[in-house]
Parts: C-alpha cells; structure tokens; sequence
C-alpha cells in the first residue's frame, strides 16, 4: 500500500470496497484490523466499505447462523463506532514504534485517537 497523491489532489473520493479475510479466527482479523487502518492512514481512503453482512460462507460474514456478531464484526466495530460520516483523519505520531498504529480523527467538536 502506498500513497495516493493524484487522488487526493483530484479531490475525488477514494474508497475500499471489497476486501475479503479468509477466517473469523483472531491474527485473520487482526490482519484485518491493521489492513483499515493502513488504507485510512497510508492512501487515505473516505470509507472503507466490509462488503458482506450475512452468507453462507462463515468466514466471509459479519454475523454467524445464530444472526450473532463475529469477531470480524468487532474489529469493524471499533472502527466504525468512532469514526463518524464527517470525521475526517488529522496528524498524530506515536513515541511508540512496537508495532503499535495510531491515528487520530475529528469531528463535531470530538477527537477520537
């Protein structure tokens, strides 16, 4: 992954919105996890989009066949819970360099970090 300064000087929107993980099992969606946050942080994705809810496959679904959240739903989750339409992304940096990733938002008079 990698910048994506011709987009963002056309002003367009750049979204992710297809991406699939083969498992539910925990480094599967923590790979996940780190894949957000690379497309909001390195080309600086709009919207990272999870495309399906309900299949037949369980490693490609958000809910299992009870219609209960999946750990892939969680790590969404998070994301989607904090970073609200509007919010866009600002600079932060981490004293931390063990793997750690930060990023910071703001919006409606909020900072989520």
């Amino acid at each position: 992954m990698k910048p994506q300064p011709l987009v963002k000087k056309s002003g367009k929107q750049f979204w992710m919105t297809e991406y699939y993980t083969d498992n539910n099992d925990f480094n599967s969606v923590m790979k996940q996890a780190e894949n957000i946050h690379k497309c909001l942080t390195i080309p600086e994705f709009n919207a990272y989009i999870h495309w399906w809810l309900r299949d037949n496959s369980p490693n490609m679904m958000l809910l299992n066949q009870n219609w209960q959240l999946t750990p892939k739903a969680y790590v969404i989750g998070h994301f989607a819970k904090f970073i609200r339409p509007g919010y866009f992304r600002v600079n932060s940096v981490s004293s931390n360099n063990n793997n750690l990733l930060v990023s910071a938002y703001t919006g409606n008079g909020k900072v989520i970090n």
